[in-house]
């Protein structure tokens, strides 16, 4: 149903003129329940958050004032720490996607996809995340009711893990496994960085 409301909206727009924005993004909340090595997020001065009528006014003018906008993202933080929020204000959307830690059931959304992070296999995982949560995020994420991705950053602690993570996951039920690099914070002296060679080497593999 995603696929052909995304196939619908894009031949619209390719028929008629095309307006922009396409797409935007919210932080949803600066809060999470895991502290992760690899988090830029946290290490950012983040304000006070909106009440929930504050952030759906602000969504609602947001909307007014980019009448083109088709597709939302829900970011954080972790969305569904504001879990009734989020579900409201996918409702504004033909299409979303919300990116999870997974620790948290997923809501049923029919106009929206899961993105869940997964940084590899549950020795790599936990080591990264920091939280015994594996087992509970490979559970929350092994639905055939909902459009859920996997989406893996591979940095010097779980380079390794790749074709680990392929095997074990092929037999759920999610969509697929996306791949990418960290992007460092302290350039090449930062420790999670992959080298140009190392990310070649992944790439190859």
């Amino acid at each position: 149903m995603v696929f052909l409301k995304s196939l619908y909206f894009l031949l619209k727009k390719s028929f008629f003129k095309v307006h922009y924005p396409l797409g935007i993004s919210f932080d949803i909340t600066s809060r999470c329940n895991l502290r992760c090595k690899h988090c830029y997020f946290i290490k950012q001065n983040q304000h006070d958050e909106l009440t929930d009528d504050q952030f759906i006014t602000k969504v609602d003018q947001l909307k007014k004032e980019h009448p083109s906008v088709m597709h939302a993202g829900w970011v954080g933080g972790e969305p569904l720490l504001r879990r009734n929020l989020l579900i409201e204000c996918t409702k504004k959307f033909p299409l979303n996607m919300i990116v999870t830690n997974g620790t948290f059931e997923l809501p049923s959304l029919k106009n929206g996809v899961f993105n869940v992070s997964v940084d590899g296999t549950k020795e790599y995982y936990e080591a990264i995340r920091g939280a015994k949560v594996y087992d509970l995020v490979k559970q929350n994420a092994n639905r055939k009711d909902i459009k859920v991705n996997v989406a893996c950053v591979l940095n010097s602690l779980n380079k390794d893990c790749p074709e680990k993570l392929l095997k074990e996951w092929k037999n759920t039920h999610i969509n697929g496994i996306s791949f990418s690099f960290y992007t460092p914070q302290k350039g090449s002296k930062d420790p999670l960085y992959l080298t140009g060679n190392q990310r070649d080497i992944i790439i190859n593999q």
